[in-house]
This record gives structure tokens, sequence and C-alpha cells, in this order.
């Protein structure tokens, strides 16, 4: 079974004392996420696209960090990692979103790719995580500006079958 790859992206400082708690919860969060999902052995790896690389801190094995340069736009980000590396499958996660998926359920999803091609996502309206195989289906579409209109994206642009995670606390907390 060949491995996707994790993609998590995280913003920077917060400009704020309050912006600056919330986006340091955000950070612990997506180091919780990235230490349940390779944990799993399901994931060929992991890239975390941060706007500030110098705030992560010490990262699990197998996490490669790839600083955001210029101007940011969602979508062309996106397609930017997938170029680069090609993946055959990939899952995408926001940063801070889904803190409380479980390994059990990351690893659901890097098994779900391996079953065929299509896109998962926690919400089909709002997508905060969105699985994908084949992963270049996403150079393929308009580059969305938000994650949140990935999935449907990825369904109309790109002709993939879209599926929903089970609506429960794990899949939808952000």
């Amino acid at each position: 079974m060949e491995r996707p790859l994790l993609v998590l992206f995280l913003a920077g400082r917060g400009e704020s004392d309050v912006e600056e708690l919330v986006e340091g919860a955000r950070r612990a969060a997506a180091l919780d996420c990235l230490e349940a999902a390779l944990g799993t052995g399901a994931f060929a790896g992991a890239v975390v696209a941060a706007a500030d690389p110098d705030l992560l801190g010490t990262l699990p094995p197998g996490v490669e960090v790839d600083a955001d340069v210029g101007s940011y736009h969602f979508g062309r980000r996106l397609q930017q990692l997938v170029a680069a590396r090609r993946p055959r499958a990939l899952v995408y996660a926001g940063g801070g979103g889904l803190p409380l998926l479980t390994a059990d359920e990351w690893a659901s999803l890097a098994l779900a790719l391996a079953r065929g091609d299509g896109a998962i996502a926690n919400n089909v309206h709002s997508s905060d995580l969105v699985a994908v195989r084949p992963a270049e289906a996403l150079l393929a579409i308009a580059p969305p500006e938000r994650d949140n209109a990935l999935a449907r994206a990825l369904s109309q642009q790109a002709g993939l079958p879209l599926h929903e995670l089970p609506r429960t606390l794990s899949s939808l907390f952000d």
C-alpha cells in the first residue's frame, strides 16, 4: 500500500497577546495531530507549511518544514507543495484543526485512500481536513482561497467522488 503524505498548514504569530495564545494552542494541537497520525505508520511522512517555522519547536521524526515565502494564497500554496513532491495520495489538515482525531481515525483515512480514487472531507461544505487520491487532482482545480471550499472543488472541478467522515466530535471540532 502506498502511504499518503500528510500536509498541515500553520499560521504565524498572532498580532495581539490574545491572538498569540490562540496560535500557540493551534501549534500545540497541530503537533498532537502529527504525533497521532505519524505514530500509526500509515503515512509516508508529513510536511508542515508554516508562516514562521521558528515557532514550531521540536517536531516528530518524518516531518519536513516548508516555510511560506511571499504572499499567501491557500490553494496556490497547496498546489505548489503537491507539484514539488508529487505524492500519489495526500491528507491535508488545517493547523490546529481536528485536535481530537484519534490515531485510529488518522489510520482509517490512509486506508480509505488505499482503496481507490476520491476525496474524503470532515465537512464537505467547510472542510478543515481533506484526503485525496490522486493528489495530482489538486493541480486540476482552480486554487481556492481557503480550505473550506477544497472538498467541493475536488468533486465539482476534478470529478472525484466525495465522501464525508462520520459527523462526530472528533471529526468536526476545530
